[in-house]
């Protein structure tokens, strides 16, 4: 089987090497790969005679989960070296320059040379890895090596493949784990039915969420551009939710929408406007104290303030949900906003459940879904203070798994 899992790998990598020919993202996972190792030598310069611990993430939203113990490890001892991998683009772009950490980089494809090399490099005393990652050559070249890895904010499901009759291999590849620390109770029972011991620690993004919150900065001209409208703050948003809304703010000219796209090239960012050319949209880039109070629609053009525009939200309607990648609900419902999202999202997005069936997150369909919850939150008090009350309670009630699994894997580094 570990032969199979290495053809598999290797045929994967061919795919992304003729995608890249016409794909963007394809085209930089490939070229990200290519310099590493060229750079052995002064790599292995950096992280010789210190303490050095190695984060590993699929993308930007693993990324967060793991950010919380970069930071608190950082802050504890300044001078312990952080390595940061990604296996995405879309994370490592968008935090190649992290301040916290001494490099960032592809994790270069999973192979026994690659894994060996990269570790002798890095020289990890401990490594963590985030929610989705299971390497076989990585995780067994550190078991070889008896360095100690985690897996965190981890989530199991029936439908994996490690449950199943033919997933022995993929069984293995938990086994070398040297602790499992699981989000949830689901997870823990889904583990102990093929004899692997976890601890329920929660979801670190929590901690992020309730950090973000603590540290939010004022944004300008929103208090200008909200008045005395209810705000509906659409973050991350994908065309199928900027196309509900334009439809609701047709019927609703009372409120005011505010949207930070997960996608702001231009061409996306052109295509809101054109959405909402029934009335007044503007950048945020462009707004200034005297446009901003006559707009009903503020398109935000940047990255970074999306954690602090929730804020200012009376309603949020997270983006993702339709196209089965749901993004971070956590980040609104700290400031006990009700949410709202797409009725596609994937099984993997268990606190989206968790929050629904607290009643502080809501599933829509379609328009007529969509436009009954928003009227109903807008006009029925005591629901929408029951909702932003469970918020209040989900959040505080799931806080503290950073500082559980800081203290059993990284407080000795301190």
């Amino acid at each position: 089987m570990k032969y199979l899992y290495r053809i598999a790998i290797n045929l994967y990598v061919f795919a992304i090497r003729i995608a890249a020919l016409f794909n963007t993202k394809a085209k930089l996972w490939i070229e990200g790969r290519k310099g590493f190792f060229k750079e052995t030598k002064s790599i292995a310069e950096k992280f010789q005679h210190s303490t050095n611990i190695w984060f590993h993430c699929a993308s930007l939203g693993e990324f967060e989960m793991v950010r919380p113990l970069i930071e608190k490890l950082k802050h504890k001892k300044p001078d312990i070296k952080i390595i940061l991998s990604f296996f995405s683009p879309s994370g490592y772009e968008v935090r190649k320059n992290y301040a916290q950490a001494d490099l960032v980089c592809y994790l270069p494809k999973d192979s026994p040379t690659n894994a060996k090399k990269f570790i002798a490099v890095t020289q990890p005393q401990t490594v963590i890895f985030a929610k989705y990652e299971y390497w076989y050559f990585y995780l067994n070249e550190l078991k070889k090596n008896n360095i100690p890895v985690y897996l965190v904010s981890a989530v199991f499901t029936p439908k994996q493949i490690f449950f199943k009759w033919y997933g022995g291999f993929f069984r293995n590849i938990l086994k070398l784990f040297s602790g499992i620390y699981v989000i949830n109770n689901s997870s823990q029972k889904q583990l102990q039915q093929i004899g692997i011991n976890s601890i329920v620690a929660g979801d670190t993004r929590f901690d992020r969420a309730i950090e973000n919150a603590a540290n939010r900065k004022d944004i300008p001209h929103i208090e200008s551009f909200k008045k005395n409208h209810r705000i509906i703050v659409v973050g991350s948003s994908w065309q199928k939710e900027e196309e509900l809304l334009a439809s609701y703010l047709i019927h609703s000219s009372d409120k005011k929408i505010i949207f930070a796209p997960h996608d702001i090239s231009e061409k996306h960012i052109q295509s809101i406007e054109k959405l909402f050319s029934f009335t007044q949209a503007i950048r945020y880039s462009r707004a200034n104290e005297n446009n901003i109070s006559k707009a009903s629609v503020l398109i935000i053009d940047n990255i970074g303030l999306l954690s602090s525009l929730y804020y200012y939200a009376d309603v949020v309607i997270v983006g993702g949900g339709f196209k089965g990648n749901l993004h971070n609900i956590l980040e609104a419902l700290v400031y006990h906003k009700p949410v709202l999202f797409g009725n596609k999202f994937k099984p993997k997005f268990s606190e989206a459940y968790a929050a629904i069936d607290k009643k502080c997150a809501f599933v829509i369909s379609d328009f007529n879904e969509m436009q009954s919850l928003l009227n109903k939150l807008s006009h029925d008090k005591a629901l929408y203070n029951q909702s932003a009350e469970a918020a209040h309670e989900y959040i505080v009630s799931n806080a503290g798994a950073c500082e559980l699994i800081f203290s059993e894997t990284l407080e000795k580094y301190c």
